[in-house]
C-alpha cells in the first residue's frame, strides 16, 4: 500500500516528461470523482499547471490547489519546477507544474500465447520500464504448469526492471479463450487441458495480485 510521504519539489527538464492516457475536456462530461479527473489529466498531460487543470476541467482554481495538495500528500502526484531556458531571465518564483510520481506504483501485464509468454513492468505514469519474452513448445497445459510459466516470465522482466514483486500493485493477464472476467474464471482456452480455472485467485496466490482480462 502507497504509504504517504512528505512533497518533494523536484526540477526536470520539460522534455522528459511525457502523457499517458487521454486529455479530459471537462468536469460535466463525465461522473468520475472529481479527484479522479485531476490526476487523470495531469497524468494525461504529462506536466502542467494547476490553473491549465482548472481551466481545461472547468473547476476553480481554489478546487484544484486543494485537491492538488490532497493528491501530492497522498504520494500520487508531486510538484517540479521549470528550470529558464539558456538566456532567458530570470523573475520572480520559476514556474511550479505537476507531474505523477512515477515511483509511486509499478504493474505489470502478462500476455499468454501459443508460441511465447510476454510480460511489461510499467510505472504508475504509464511508462514501460522493462519487457521481457519467454519461449515455450507445450501445445497444452494444465493451470500449474502456466502459473510457473507466468512466475517465469515476470520475474524476467523484474529482473530487466530493477524492481521486486512485492514493489507490484497489480497484476494484468491476458489469454485466449473465453474468460469469465467478473470471476476470474478461464471458462475455456486452447492453452489450457483443464476448463473452469479461476486463474485469477490462483495466481494472486503465486503472484502477488492479478487482475484476469480478456485477450
Amino acid at each position: 500500500m502507497l504509504q504517504r510521504n512528505n512533497p518533494v519539489v523536484n526540477t526536470f527538464d520539460s522534455a522528459q516528461i511525457a502523457g499517458c492516457g487521454p486529455l479530459i475536456a471537462s468536469s460535466f462530461s463525465t461522473t468520475k470523482p472529481l479527484k479522479q479527473l485531476v490526476f487523470e489529466y495531469v497524468r494525461g498531460a504529462g506536466q502542467c499547471a494547476r490553473v491549465d487543470v482548472s481551466s481545461s476541467l472547468g473547476v476553480s482554481p481554489a478546487s484544484i490547489t486543494a485537491i492538488s495538495n490532497d493528491l501530492i500528500s497522498s504520494g500520487f502526484i508531486h510538484e517540479i519546477i521549470t528550470p529558464p531556458r539558456e538566456g532567458e531571465p530570470i523573475r520572480g518564483r520559476p514556474p511550479v507544474l505537476l507531474a505523477v510520481r512515477n515511483e509511486a506504483f509499478y504493474v505489470a501485464g502478462i500476455k499468454i500465447n501459443d508460441a511465447n509468454h510476454t510480460a511489461v513492468i510499467l510505472n504508475f505514469g504509464g511508462q514501460i520500464i522493462a519487457h521481457a519474452k519467454l519461449a515455450h513448445n507445450r501445445a497444452h497445459r494444465n493451470a500449474a504448469q502456466t502459473l510457473d510459466e507466468i512466475a517465469n516470465v515476470l520475474d524476467a522482466a523484474l529482473e530487466k526492471s530493477g524492481i521486486d514483486r512485492t514493489q507490484i500493485a497489480a497484476i494484468g493477464l491476458g489469454i485466449p479463450g473465453l474468460v469469465d472476467t467478473a470471476a476470474g474464471h478461464v471458462v475455456w482456452s486452447p492453452m489450457l487441458n483443464e476448463r473452469n480455472v479461476p486463474l485469477a485467485s490462483l495466481a494472486s496466490q503465486k503472484a502477488w495480485r492479478a487482475n484476469l482480462y480478456r485477450q
